[in-house]
């Protein structure tokens, strides 16, 4: 799916609010609610959370926002939230994979794996 695909998705379905979500090292899924007219946001910038206020990423409250950029592979409908989609992200923090993040701990593993 491409980002006019996913549009017209979200169009079709009515969606007025997508769910960009990560899930913590406690296995926690962390959301935030951002209007279908932001959708782009998510796939670029990302959703910004407050980093060290969720237990677990290693982050101080001086630090950046932690940004959970989404992966436009996982949208998908919200079906017990009429109006409501949701996008897997990947946690990022200055543009970079922030290695406390889940996604990122599970593609490091799965390289290491390969070797």
């Amino acid at each position: 799916m491409d980002i006019a695909e996913a549009k017209t998705f979200l169009a079709e379905n009515d969606v007025n609010f997508v769910l960009a979500q990560f899930v913590d090292v406690h296995g926690v899924a962390k959301t935030k609610a951002v209007p279908v007219g932001h959708f782009e946001d998510i796939l670029t910038a990302g959703a910004g959370f407050a980093g060290f206020a969720v237990w677990g990423l290693g982050q101080q409250p001086h630090d950046p926002d932690f940004m959970a950029v989404g992966d436009l592979a996982t949208l998908s409908i919200v079906p017990w939230q009429p109006g409501f989609a949701r996008i897997v992200c990947e946690g990022r923090v200055k543009g970079e994979p922030w290695p406390f993040d889940t996604r990122t701990v599970l593609r490091r593993q799965i390289e290491r794996l390969r070797e």
